[in-house]
């Protein structure tokens, strides 16, 4: 699953060895029996524990917390004093705990387990291509990929064919990319002005109103950068796949299980935002707010 945020955001992959031709219909995963024969034993710990290695989030997982930092230190700190500043990117990172990230997540599809349903979802994550595609997504993610990624940004996109464009352009849009990656954004943005707007002096601070209409601002300036920075990704991702398997690929997240696990997974990243932004909030106003108050 392709990262979202990222991330995460992320965000978070299917045929048989031989690709069908373009024209042929992409076979239901939930019809592979042989490939399903293979875990249909599993309990529901293990195929959710399956599951998240398989797609990639136990390895993205990890690299969550050196991801969030590089992105804490592209942010302006003009606000308040660089001795809060370095406090509050403490507390920020600690917010990003890969085991409580790991642990709502596993939360998360353990309240909406399906045995059916996870039975379908590992088997495509099996097949050859999606564990092509995984592996891919998960070499992308980490700290030194995604510096060199923006480095190298305007060359990469200034390379990219018209035809390879639009097949990734159809991959956000199967996937929910852009739409996932701004949910998430937007909530730890409303969690990072809340707290930051608790640091400065009282007759600094914005009001509700003024934060509530920034946050509408933001919220419309970020969608098209959103949609860059995930079409980015995808292009580096994907680089070593074909269009072919990128067709593939599309035609996946089409299929049944292909559509209710983008559902799923979505939103069990959504859902580790939420978490993220709640555990921030709870750190800001212990060390900062409960502090300034003495």
């Amino acid at each position: 699953m392709i990262r979202l945020g990222l991330i995460i955001t992320s965000l978070l992959v299917v045929v048989s060895c031989t690709h069908p031709p373009k024209n042929q219909s992409f076979p239901d995963v939930s019809s592979v029996a042989h490939a399903a024969s293979k875990v249909t034993e599993l309990n529901q710990a293990e195929l959710i524990e399956q599951v998240m290695m398989k797609s990639g989030m136990t390895e993205m997982i990890e690299q969550l917390p050196g991801v969030a930092a590089m992105g804490f230190d592209q942010q302006s700190s003009s606000l308040i004093s660089r001795r809060e500043y370095e406090q509050f990117r403490g507390l920020y990172l600690q917010a990003f705990s890969a085991s409580m990230i790991r642990e709502t997540i596993t939360n998360y599809l353990n309240d909406h387990y399906d045995a059916k349903r996870f039975t379908e979802l590992l088997t495509m994550l099996r097949t050859p291509l999606a564990e092509k595609m995984t592996e891919l997504e998960v070499q992308s993610s980490s700290v030194e990929s995604q510096q060199q990624m923006m480095q190298s940004a305007n060359i990469i996109m200034g390379q990219v064919s018209p035809e390879r464009l639009a097949l990734i352009q159809q991959l956000d849009q199967v996937q929910q990319a852009t739409q996932s990656l701004l949910a998430m954004q937007m909530m730890m943005t409303q969690a990072m002005m809340v707290n930051t707007n608790k640091l400065v002096p009282e007759k600094q601070q914005l009001s509700e109103r003024h934060m509530a209409d920034s946050l509408e601002d933001i919220r419309k300036q970020s969608l098209f950068p959103a949609q860059q920075y995930i079409q980015l990704n995808m292009v580096y991702a994907y680089r070593m796949a074909t269009d072919a398997e990128l067709e593939d690929y599309i035609a996946l997240y089409k299929s049944k299980v292909g559509r209710w696990s983008i559902n799923l997974l979505n939103q069990a990243w959504v859902n580790v935002s939420e978490t993220i932004a709640n555990k921030l909030a709870t750190l800001m106003t212990q060390n900062f707010v409960r502090k300034n108050a003495l």
